[in-house]
């Protein structure tokens, strides 16, 4: 921005997250980065017991905000933060429920994974690899206003109206844990919507609107567990790896599989497009 001076966000194993808002560039260039946290106000987001404690995979600068980011916990946790904001103190009597248990009448942790799990045999339905909405894990909250229609199995819970405290809000992907995510680089045309890719433990590679609190399309592996995701430059396609042993492209936009990439004799745990070669409609 011309100050010289940077941001970083640091995710841990223990679902602490750690801002850095001011580092100077000239400090890291010229002292190798030694010491620079006694230069600058370091944020700590504590990890809450009561939302989730496992491991971060991946930490975000929110599209078209200077102060909010976004946080994906491996256990289908997402949660927003806003660097202008005190952490919120809670005690047993204002925090959200334990997102692990379900209140009277609602479906069990375990019947909700069973809803969106890989069938036994370890091969999906046949069909294109799109899969619509699931039975909801509805989970209650004291001190939150949840919101959101609670498509597919999604549930969110938001600060009340006028509240300015972390967590600004928090999703729970229900019953489904995460092993990878990617958060879309660009916007649909004409559109405000955030998107996020989640490779899920269940089979799943789910893409979330973060702006309207919805799934917007899963799709399945052919088997096994999704393991990584990346979207292309343009926001496009989505590509996933996984326990399948394939490279899966994806069109969340249509709804549909594209390709599936055969010839990997074992797990594919990373995927990336390369920038330099997406342009006029290649890829």
């Amino acid at each position: 921005d011309g100050t010289g001076m940077f941001r970083a966000l640091v995710g841990c194993s223990n679902g602490d997250v750690f801002c850095f808002p001011e580092i100077p560039m000239a400090h890291i260039l010229f002292r190798g980065g030694v010491g620079f946290s006694s230069q600058s106000a370091c944020q700590s987001f504590a990890a809450d017991p009561n939302v989730s404690s496992s491991r971060v995979i991946l930490v975000r600068w929110l599209p078209g905000s200077n102060s909010r980011f976004m946080v994906v916990h491996m256990d289908g946790v997402i949660v927003v933060y806003d660097i202008r904001f005190k952490s919120q103190t809670r005690g047993k009597s204002e925090a959200p429920e334990d997102v692990s248990k379900a209140p009277p009448g609602a479906e069990s942790p375990q019947s909700a994974r069973h809803a969106v799990s890989v069938p036994p045999n370890g091969i999906p339905p046949s069909g294109n690899g799109a899969e619509g909405p699931t039975t909801p894990f509805h989970v209650g909250s004291i001190g939150y206003k949840r919101t959101g229609n609670s498509s597919g199995d999604v549930s969110v819970w938001r600060q009340a109206k006028g509240r300015k405290a972390n967590p600004v809000m928090i999703m729970r992907i229900n019953g489904a844990g995460v092993n990878g995510a990617s958060l879309c680089p660009s916007k649909p045309s004409g559109s405000s919507s955030v998107l996020l890719a989640l490779a899920g433990k269940d089979g799943y590679a789910r893409v979330i609107d973060l702006s309207a609190d919805t799934i917007v399309v899963s799709f399945r592996s052919y088997y096994g567990a999704m393991l990584c995701a990346s979207w292309s430059p343009d926001g496009r396609y989505l590509a996933t790896g996984g326990e399948d042993d394939l490279i899966s492209i994806f069109c969340p936009a249509e709804h549909r599989i594209l390709a599936r990439g055969e010839g990997h004799n074992s797990w594919v745990s990373a995927v990336a497009w390369d920038s330099a070669l997406c342009r006029d409609g290649r890829y």
